[in-house]
C-alpha cells in the first residue's frame, strides 16, 4: 500500500508544496514578506479555524494540541479548510496597515487559490463556490487598498 495515499494532505504541507513552487514568491523582494505571510497564515489558522474543522478533525486538533499547542490546525487539516478560512485572512482584522505587507498578503492569498485546484489538491468544480468567495474576498481587500492610497 502506498502510504502517501493513505495518508490525508495537511494545510502544512499544502503550504510547503505552494511555496516550493511558486515563482513568483522566489523573487528576493518577496521572499521574506510572503514567508512572513505564511507564519501569520499559520497563526490565523490556529487561532480561528476552528469553525472551519470537520468533527474528526477537531478530534484529531484537540489531541494534537495536548502534544504541541502551536500549529495544530496546519498538522491536522486539510486543504479544503484551508480554502474555506482564507477569506477570513483578508478581512481587516487580519489584513496588515502597511500597503506593501498588505500587498503581498492578498497576493499570496490569490496564488494559494490558483495553486490548490491547478496542483489538483483540490477539485475546482467540487469546489468552485468557496473559490469565488475568496475570489471576491481578494478583490474586495484590493478595493479597500486602493480606497485607502486614494482617500479622495
Amino acid at each position: 500500500m502506498d502510504t502517501a495515499a493513505a495518508v490525508p494532505l495537511s494545510i502544512e504541507r499544502t503550504l510547503e508544496g505552494f511555496f516550493a513552487q511558486s515563482r513568483m514568491l522566489r523573487h528576493p523582494a518577496m521572499w521574506t514578506r510572503s514567508h512572513g505571510v505564511r507564519r501569520k497564515l499559520e497563526r490565523y489558522l490556529d487561532l480561528e479555524c476552528e469553525r472551519f474543522l470537520t468533527d474528526s478533525e477537531k478530534v484529531l486538533v484537540h489531541a494534537e494540541r495536548q502534544l504541541h499547542s502551536l500549529g495544530a490546525v496546519v498538522r491536522v487539516a486539510g486543504p479544503e479548510t484551508l480554502l474555506h478560512a482564507l477569506p477570513g485572512f483578508l478581512g481587516q482584522r487580519w489584513l496588515p496597515r502597511h500597503p506593501a505587507l498588505a500587498r503581498v498578503q492578498i497576493m499570496v492569498v490569490s496564488e494559494i487559490v490558483s495553486y490548490l485546484p491547478t496542483a489538483g489538491i483540490l477539485d475546482r468544480r467540487r469546489v468552485a463556490c468557496s473559490i469565488l468567495e475568496v475570489e471576491a474576498q481578494v478583490i474586495r481587500a484590493r478595493q479597500v487598498l486602493a480606497e485607502a492610497a486614494d482617500p479622495t
